[in-house]
C-alpha cells in the first residue's frame, strides 16, 4: 500500500507544466481560444471597444471596470445585430450565457497572480440558438 502512495506522488510530480507566458494570454471563456484585442465598434448611441470570437461569442471591454451594466447592454445589442427590442427581451441563462473576466486593455493580458489588481473587465456574451 505504501508503494501505491509513492507511485501516485511520483506521477503527480512528473506532470508537464504549462508555460507561464501563455497564462497571460486572454482566452475566450466559452471555447478557450485566444481572442484579438478589442477594436472600436460603432453603436447606436456611443462607440465601444469589442469584437467577436471564432465560437460566435461577442466581447465588449470596460476599461474602468465601473460601467458593467452599459457594457453588458452593448454586448447584448451587438450580439443581436443592433436590435434593441430583441436584446431587451433576452433572459440570462435561458437566452444567452455571459462571463466577466478581469482584463488589462493596455497590455492585452489577464492577471495571473492572486491579488494582482486590474481595473478593466471584459464581458463575453454568447446567444443560445
Amino acid at each position: 500500500m505504501e508503494n501505491a502512495v509513492l507511485n501516485r506522488r511520483r506521477k503527480y510530480g512528473n506532470r508537464p507544466r504549462e508555460d507561464k507566458s501563455t497564462l497571460k494570454v486572454p482566452k475566450c471563456p466559452f471555447c478557450g481560444d485566444p481572442f484579438r484585442r478589442p477594436g472600436t465598434l460603432q453603436g447606436d448611441f456611443t462607440d465601444f471597444l469589442g469584437g467577436r470570437c471564432s465560437c460566435g461569442a461577442v466581447y465588449v471591454c470596460d476599461v474602468t471596470g465601473k460601467n458593467l451594466g452599459e457594457t453588458l447592454m452593448d454586448a447584448l445589442v451587438y450580439a443581436c445585430g443592433n436590435d434593441w427590442d430583441r436584446a431587451l427581451a433576452l433572459t440570462s441563462g435561458r437566452d444567452y450565457d455571459d462571463h466577466i473576466i478581469a482584463y488589462d486593455y493596455m497590455s492585452h493580458q489577464v492577471p495571473t497572480r492572486f491579488g494582482q489588481t486590474v481595473r478593466g473587465r471584459m464581458v463575453f456574451v454568447r446567444l443560445r440558438l
